[in-house]
């Protein structure tokens, strides 16, 4: 139901506004830029096959995932807001904040918690919803386990610089923890290391969001165990994929096949 509510609203907020045009020139040069940046990443990934999961820090990075179909199961960070600090502190205690249900807020269809985010979950409220709430224990309990079995894994950021579009993002930053701007590669070094130390076989992809802006796809900074993408889309995105079909190709393009 709940995925047929957020599908209705895509398709409404396509229809209610007037596309960003580009000519076909336009998007073939978008698009091979995007299958340069594909070919980029792969070559950083190397030979290895990782399990790719989402980390926010909101429902893009999980969304897309899905419909690339690189997402094998669902984790905690999946639909969520985060930051890398909200992530270090969910980590520091395996979850058990996270999981408590005195501390969760619900909002309908939705649920905040009252130490990290007035609006931490996105298209479920396990406040109210029993149902939810072992969802999310079952995610957990996957998170656990697959970064404990050493595999390697490809975590995906997208990241949140456009705050003054994000309104319940901005806003829900009341808690213990606040919110973050101008994030570069350097504010999530801290959360890297937390999570490679547990599992040194990780590798972290991040995508620096920008809408509305001419378009603009760049490789930013690369190391080791990190690759940094500014992605900037001609037209608008939800919070949870890109209204404008080529910015969605182009995103699509970019993470096919990894």
């Amino acid at each position: 139901m709940k995925s047929f509510i957020n599908k209705g609203i895509h398709e409404v907020l396509k229809l209610a506004r007037k596309p960003v045009s580009c000519s076909i020139v336009e998007k073939t040069a978008y698009l091979n830029r995007a299958a340069e940046v594909q070919c980029e990443i792969k070559d950083w990934l190397g030979p290895t096959d990782y399990d790719k999961v989402g980390l926010g820090q909101n429902c893009n990075a999980s969304w897309y995932l899905k419909v690339t179909e690189n997402k094998r199961a669902s984790y905690p960070f999946d639909w969520l807001f985060t930051t890398p600090e909200i992530i270090e502190d969910i980590l520091s205690d395996n979850f058990e904040a996270f999981l408590d249900k005195s501390q969760l807020i619900p909002h309908g269809l939705d649920a905040g918690h009252e130490r990290y985010h007035d609006w931490l979950f996105g298209h479920r409220n396990p406040a109210s919803s029993d149902a939810d709430l072992e969802f999310l224990r079952r995610c957990v309990a996957r998170w656990n386990e697959l970064i404990q079995s050493q595999k390697p894994i490809l975590f995906v950021t997208v990241v949140l610089n456009e705050f003054d579009k994000r309104k319940r993002w901005r806003e829900g930053f009341s808690k213990q923890f606040e919110l973050p701007t101008a994030q570069t590669l350097k504010d999530f070094e801290s959360m890297m290391n937390r999570i490679s130390a547990i599992n040194p076989n990780c590798k972290f992809l991040f995508i620096e969001q920008y809408t509305e802006e001419s378009f603009k796809l760049s490789t930013e900074a690369t190391t080791e165990n990190a690759f940094w993408l500014k992605f900037s889309a001609i037209d608008k995105n939800t919070g949870v994929q890109y209204l404008n079909n080529v910015d969605d190709a182009v995103i699509k393009t970019v993470l096919k096949g990894l």
